[in-house]
């Protein structure tokens, strides 16, 4: 929060030294009084107050204009909304940047399967599928599924081959020959009695053996 605010907080994930500076600064420059112990390099935790880094909407106020209120009470509650997104995906994804497309937008996508960032959050739950999806009730949401489409953001060229033109299979390295030459390919996925790949840049080839000889060198 304070680096947000463009205070130089620590990255330690604790209350230290600098964090400790850079919180007083923001008091400071808001005409706040400077709670925290200098000594000890502590803050009192009845001084902060947590808000959501999105607007909500207040759902109930558990305090009236005058009350006291102790350490701990509920002040007020806000509705609850949707923190983050997951979506599956298989395990041998290609290496690259992804995205991930919904209906009419495309959203940035990471190899976590997970979308935590509020703003893309917000731009997902908005797009009219969704939406839609979201007010259905628990029965009917149970039943259907939201399509989505995982891609890369620079689309890479593969060729389609059959298997057996492969040789020297080595997890997704291989080979394909061409006039009697063993070229290097990365597979990149199979499906339907058809391997993809993909070959080094400025490889190319017009064709390939169907089944070449397996004793070639392929490295």
């Amino acid at each position: 929060m304070l680096r947000e605010l463009g205070y130089a907080s620590s990255d330690s994930g604790r209350f230290d030294w600098k964090t400790r500076e850079a919180f007083a600064k923001m008091l400071a420059d808001r005409g706040l009084k400077d709670s925290t112990d200098r000594s000890y390099g502590s803050v009192r935790l009845r001084d902060i107050v947590w808000l959501p880094s999105s607007p909500s909407t207040v759902t109930a106020c558990g305090a009236t204009l005058g009350a006291q209120v102790t350490d701990g009470a509920t002040i007020l509650s806000i509705g609850g909304g949707v923190t983050a997104v997951t979506y599956p995906q298989p395990n041998d994804l290609q290496k690259g940047a992804r995205q991930l497309s919904v209906g009419g937008i495309v959203i940035a996508a990471d190899e976590s399967g997970r979308i935590t960032d509020p703003e893309a959050i917000r731009t997902l739950i908005a797009e009219p599928t969704v939406a839609s999806f979201l007010e259905r009730d628990e029965a009917s949401a149970e039943s259907s599924d939201v399509v989505a489409r995982l891609e890369l953001v620079d689309p890479e060229t593969v060729y389609g081959v059959p298997p057996s033109a492969l040789i020297g299979v080595r997890a997704s390295s291989a080979c394909v020959v061409t006039d009697g030459r063993a070229i290097p390919v990365t597979v990149v996925a199979s499906s339907l009695g058809v391997t993809y790949v993909s070959f080094e840049a400025g490889a190319s080839v017009d064709q390939v053996e169907s089944r070449p000889e397996s004793s070639l060198p392929c490295s």
